[in-house]
């Protein structure tokens, strides 16, 4: 799993736990949308930290801390720590450390939330319906909410009669980061329209972000692996699913449809099948969006029409950059193809296809540049100037040390099989 940092205590050993053989503890700093400062060593053998100098040398401009006694921080001077002291937070963050404090975010849907640990949803779930989710129409979420890292596994829902289905039903103007969702393996996720692994419904410009989700997902319309349907200048990115979804129509590995936002540095393994029509390996369609440095190795079926290995419909100036396709088949009636099944008043460019993949119709102007597998597992495939600019060719970047520059190659094949990948996979 790479879900961003690991928050563990601050001792020596890489788990976080007391290394007698390090001279050193590390001590953790995050933001006030609990994103990672940086972190300081502190000598064992005097260990005191001057708050002051640590928030000037990261550029924190708050007081930010945590620590498992209780201290005060207010005056920011030196703090002598202990083996199992990490400041990892803002003081009006909530902690949450078990099912009763995810079930608490409901009385307080504009809060900022932090999970200390993993959670399993083992008890306190409606045995016939399962999990209730997070935000509604009347009230969604509006609120912060980090994993930290960890997962909520155990996580299902039953209610095929009911709109916006995931861990949250509806987001607005929020943020949700570095969660894993974990549905059990004779569960689902299902609902009705907008069900997703993480959200239903996500709106108003907010973000999902180092997010995962595993096990199935299903429903009628607007339905993904990570969410139902995402609008409003939205985004998700540095996400991933394994999970199988299953819908009647706008079906996607990640999202089932995009409004006016985007996915970018994502990537879909598992099997996508929709019962009619816009059914795609990241997304079943775009209108006014962006699809940018995603792969999908997902199988890709759908009964009807608009069916792709990235995206079923591609329209309303939208485009779809910077992506592989390196799917099994990708299946359906009419408008299949590699990357786009069907491509309208919007940009589909420097997109590659795994050549044998089976697929029930060919346009080219839809289905990527194809090529065989071995060159798709050769980095210099994605700097070829014949159609580039000459300096990073097709505009792929395999520096592979953050979002602008996100994709990775292994040749010795060891890590996603040879294929690009992405740089947060390695964290």
């Amino acid at each position: 799993m790479f879900l961003s940092f690991s928050l563990t205590g601050c001792g020596g050993g890489s788990d976080g736990k007391k290394d007698d053989k390090s001279s050193n503890y590390r001590v953790s700093f995050y933001d006030s949308v609990l994103d990672f400062n940086g972190s300081v060593e502190v000598n064992k053998s005097n260990p005191t930290i001057n708050l002051s100098q640590v928030k000037d040398m990261l550029g924190i401009t708050t007081p930010l801390y945590r620590a498992l006694s209780s201290i005060d921080v207010s005056s920011e001077t030196s703090y002598a720590i202990t083996v199992n002291t990490n400041f990892y937070a803002a003081p009006d963050v909530i902690e949450i450390t078990d099912h009763d404090g995810l079930n608490d975010i409901r009385d307080n849907l504009d809060g900022t939330y932090i999970l200390l640990n993993d959670i399993p949803l083992d008890t306190g779930v409606d045995p016939n319906n399962g999990w209730d989710p997070i935000g509604n129409d009347s009230n969604p979420f509006t609120g912060i909410f980090s994993g930290n890292g960890n997962t909520i596994s155990n996580l299902w829902i039953n209610r095929t009669t009911t709109d916006n289905v995931g861990l949250f039903g509806i987001i607005e103007n929020s943020q949700i980061k570095n969660i894993g969702v974990e549905i059990p393996n004779d569960k689902e996720m299902k609902g009705k329209d907008n069900v997703g692994g993480i959200a239903g419904w996500v709106r108003s410009s907010s973000i999902i972000s180092n997010s995962y989700s595993i096990g199935s997902v299903s429903g009628t319309y607007s339905i993904g692996g990570i969410v139902g349907y995402i609008i409003g200048s939205s985004n998700i990115t540095n996400s991933y699913s394994t999970a199988n979804v299953n819908g009647s129509q706008l079906v996607g590995g990640i999202a089932g449809s995009l409004y006016a936002s985007s996915i970018r540095n994502s990537y879909l393994i598992g099997t996508i099948s929709g019962n009619s029509n816009y059914v795609g390996g990241i997304a079943g369609s775009l209108y006014s969006s962006s699809i940018t440095n995603s792969y999908s190795m997902g199988t890709i079926s759908g009964t009807g029409n608009y069916v792709g290995g990235i995206a079923g419909i591609v329209h309303g100036y939208s485009s779809i950059t910077n992506n592989a396709a390196i799917n099994p088949s990708v299946t359906g009636t009419s408008n299949v193809n590699r990357v786009a099944g069907f491509v309208e008043d919007s940009t589909v460019e420097n997109n590659f296809a795994l050549d044998s993949m089976v697929v029930s119709s060919y346009l080219s102007g839809n289905a990527g540049t194809d090529k065989n597998e071995t060159d798709l597992k050769t980095q210099s495939t994605y700097s070829d100037t014949v159609s580039g600019d000459g300096n990073g060719g097709l505009g792929w970047s395999f520096d592979g040390d953050n979002d602008s520059n996100p994709w990775k190659i292994d040749s010795d094949e060891v890590k996603n099989n040879g294929y690009p990948y992405l740089y947060w996979q390695d964290l």
